[in-house]
């Protein structure tokens, strides 16, 4: 799925999206929440191929908004399957 990733992001935008996503993880993993990481991480390029052609009005990559979404769940404390 990285091939893939790489075939239709320019690598700026694949950059933001990697760190975001290591960002989220890295969330997960200091809240101690029981989530696997690599189905989380495997859910976030599948959300990031289905919607490659979308971007935020800021020009950014959309699938940036719902893992920003989900680090703000986790700082919240919401339950894991919100994520």
């Amino acid at each position: 799925m990285q091939q893939k990733l790489k075939e239709v992001y320019s690598l700026e935008q694949l950059a933001l999206i990697e760190d975001a996503k290591h960002n989220l993880i890295k969330e997960i993993k200091n809240a101690k929440l029981d989530v696997d990481h690599k189905t989380i991480a495997h859910a976030i390029d599948f959300a990031a191929l289905a919607h490659f052609k979308q971007n935020r009005a800021s020009g950014e990559p959309y699938i940036l908004h719902p893992i920003a979404v989900a680090e703000i769940l986790i700082e919240l404390n919401f339950p894991c399957n919100y994520l």
